[in-house]
């Protein structure tokens, strides 16, 4: 049997690529044979043959045969939507997507709907979803009730060891620094904090690889307007031992992301007993209980950012609530155990014979 990936990441940055790459890994072992996987589309199509590269990816195709299964990608469909409905036609193979976020909800209005419709026409040239989440899973039988969804869920060592080594007025946030995570807005709300409490002092570490530059570097522009930049610490990536230090010392764990399919940083969090203030939106209500082991802001509000942040920094008891929270929450989470065993179901389910 063949099995094939499509667009595979070159590193791995995200919980996303974490939850691919131990996901190939244990159905490379458990179907005795070696993955094919394809370069990401996104980093071998230069900006003047992106155009093309829906014609280019038609090559794909020679890497097909009927007892092939293929794995999707969801963030690459505008690359593989001819690719995909062309293998349906002529190839017959067992076609998969793994969906950890739908990537058109980050958009507003006619963007929206275009997207959407985009994405739903990739998705019917596709037999099976994988979903890695209870928000995904949620989502994709709400909106695509009609297809053979299974559910995988991300798998999670139960240790929670809570830091009694945290700084007050340290903020932490982990991950890409792009658009999508909504930094600009946790920006504002610092700002919005440094006005009305002059003698609050912070400090924000940003951790994480910058994905997007010019986005950076805007950050960095309006911390400088709103007369913090001194307090806000873009750091890039570091080591695991850094990352725990950071952790270790965060009195919160400031995430405003506007669109995530689960969140894996938020469970590193609490992990280290780390209450988070975040957005009400997309997965971050699924892990985040807003009162019982965090805080949930308004969606794209930085007022609504910037008081519950005031709220928790500086309040002991509330934060000793919340770790009491967090700790029942990390009794809940999945095991490597579930996991692999949704591995095996699925590849049981959809194999060739």
């Amino acid at each position: 049997m063949n099995v094939v990936f499509l667009n595979y990441h070159q590193r791995s940055l995200t919980g996303g690529h974490q939850y691919n790459d131990a996901f190939l890994d244990y159905l490379s072992e458990i179907s005795g044979t070696t993955i094919i996987k394809t370069p990401s589309c996104s980093a071998l199509y230069p900006s003047w043959l992106k155009p093309l590269s829906p014609f280019l990816e038609l090559k794909r195709l020679s890497l097909f045969s009927r007892n092939s299964v293929v794995f999707w990608e969801d963030s690459a469909h505008k690359y593989h939507y001819l690719l995909a409905l062309i293998t349906r036609l002529v190839k017959h193979v067992k076609s998969v997507v793994i969906i950890h976020h739908f990537p058109f909800l980050i958009e507003n209005g006619w963007k929206l709907k275009l997207q959407q419709f985009f994405y739903s026409q990739y998705l019917k040239q596709i037999e099976t979803i994988i979903v890695p989440s209870p928000y995904t899973l949620d989502l994709a039988q709400q909106l695509y009730p009609q297809k053979n969804i299974i559910y995988i869920p991300l798998p999670f060592k139960q240790a929670y060891c809570p830091s009694d080594q945290y700084e007050e007025g340290c903020f932490v946030y982990v991950g890409t620094v792009e658009p999508r995570k909504g930094l600009i807005y946790l920006i504002e709300a610092l700002g919005i904090i440094k006005q009305q409490v002059p003698n609050k002092r912070f400090t924000l570490h940003i951790v994480g690889e910058v994905v997007d530059r010019h986005y950076a570097h805007q950050l960095i522009t309006r911390a400088e307007q709103l007369n913090i930049r001194d307090d806000v610490v873009l750091k890039g990536r570091v080591s695991d031992e850094e990352l725990n230090d950071y952790y270790q010392r965060a009195e919160i764990f400031t995430f405003p992301s506007l669109l995530e399919g689960y969140g894996i940083v938020l469970i590193e969090a609490f992990c280290r007993g780390v209450p988070v203030v975040c957005f009400n939106n997309s997965a971050m209500p699924y892990t985040v209980k807003d009162g019982i082991n965090g805080l949930v802001a308004e969606n794209r509000d930085a007022q609504s950012l910037a008081e519950k942040i005031m709220l928790l920094s500086g309040n002991q008891s509330l934060r000793k609530k919340f770790q009491e929270g967090i700790a029942k929450t990390m009794q809940e989470l999945k095991t490597q155990e579930d996991f692999e065993s949704g591995v095996r179901d699925m590849f049981e389910s959809i194999k060739c014979p």
